[in-house]
């Protein structure tokens, strides 16, 4: 808080990642979100807690995007036939079964109601274009290639207000083929409640 009660928020300069990253501390692969500051702090904090969650566990570890896309040799990019897709988030999970390594890999959404259902613009971003961006990339299976990955890939849409779920939930159901689990994440940052699953 500064002296007029307003917050204040210190994000990562330049200078901080030219510091890390001669460090060591940043992949070259590390992409920071883009957009409005709020939209990277819910990207964050969505994974941040998960990685925190793994942790706590010894049957489960957090796999980060920089050591995906490194291992594939790939940017944050994946060209569709409904234009380029960036996802806001990559990563996966290492499950120890039976002393087995098992994995499934996330590609996160955060959404913070800016953009339209649909639009008759092709060129504007919507979740309608957004979901046949994912149908294509996860529902086809062309991650595969693209990451170099045989595991399941999900998508994992999280937003704001339960109401904004739920209407996407009614856009992905139009894609059966597409598997996506819903979240809601408060202002404050906790998650609020799994609104459940759509697709195979």
């Amino acid at each position: 808080m500064d002296a007029r009660n307003k917050e204040l928020i210190y994000d990562l300069g330049e200078a901080g990642a030219a510091a890390l990253k001669e460090a060591g501390r940043i992949s070259p692969r590390e992409q920071r979100t883009s957009g409005a500051w709020w939209h990277q702090y819910l990207t964050s904090i969505s994974t941040a807690q998960i990685e925190l969650a793994t942790i706590e566990r010894d049957d489960l570890n957090y796999i980060p995007q920089s050591k995906i896309l490194e291992r594939a040799d790939v940017p944050l990019r994946f060209r569709t036939r409904h234009g380029d897709l960036i996802p806001d988030a990559l990563f996966g999970l290492e499950y120890i079964l039976d002393k087995q390594p098992l994995y499934r890999f996330f590609a996160l959404e955060a959404d913070r109601a800016t953009e339209p259902i649909s639009s008759k613009d092709q060129s504007r971003k919507s979740l309608k274009k957004m979901f046949q961006q994912y149908n294509e990339w996860i529902g086809d299976g062309r991650y595969k290639e693209h990451l170099n990955l045989t595991a399941p890939l999900l998508l994992l849409f999280v937003s704001t207000t339960k109401e904004r779920m739920m209407s996407a939930m009614k856009v992905a159901r139009a894609f059966p083929e597409l598997p996506v689990f819903f979240g809601v994440r408060g202002g404050d940052g906790r998650c609020e409640e799994a609104l459940g699953f759509v697709g195979s």
